[in-house]
């Protein structure tokens, strides 16, 4: 009996993760470059900026909870 082949890194589900996390890294740091530039432009209120962090907050929550998920069921 013939052994199945390795997996390809594109179809391994931990690489996949990997380039996922990855690509959603690369994506916030474009977007929180932005959002630097606009805010130098013009400055949020206090009310505003807690919002702000209270978004991002979750946001990170949200990828912390998806990071620590996925490597508990491995």
């Amino acid at each position: 009996m013939k052994k199945d082949p390795p997996p390809t890194p594109m179809r391994d589900p931990k690489h996949q993760r990997r380039m996922d996390l990855i690509r959603r890294g690369m994506e916030n740091k474009k977007r929180m470059a932005e959002r630097e530039k606009e805010l130098q432009e013009n400055p949020l209120t206090e009310e505003e900026e807690l919002e702000s962090m209270k978004r991002e907050l979750a946001e990170s929550e949200k990828i912390l909870e998806y990071v620590f998920k996925g490597s508990k069921r491995e």
